[in-house]
């Protein structure tokens, strides 16, 4: 994902559902691959950009705080 702009609206997406009751299933797996997308969203110069990474970021630490701690 190359595009900061369809990564923002991927995850816009994402980010309208809550994770937890979703039928979209996540895995860890699936965070360490998404985790450097949201590390380029939070370092873009965009403001939305940023403002999306950082809730991406949330919301996935938020879903997967079972596994990490």
């Amino acid at each position: 994902m190359k595009d900061k702009t369809v990564t923002s609206d991927f995850f816009s997406f994402l980010l309208e559902k809550d994770l937890n009751e979703s039928n979209i299933s996540f895995t860890f797996d699936h965070l360490i691959d998404l985790f450097p997308c949201i590390e380029q969203m939070i370092s873009s110069k965009y403001e939305s950009h940023k403002r999306n990474g950082l809730k991406a970021a949330k919301n996935f630490l938020d879903f997967f705080k079972e596994v990490l701690l």
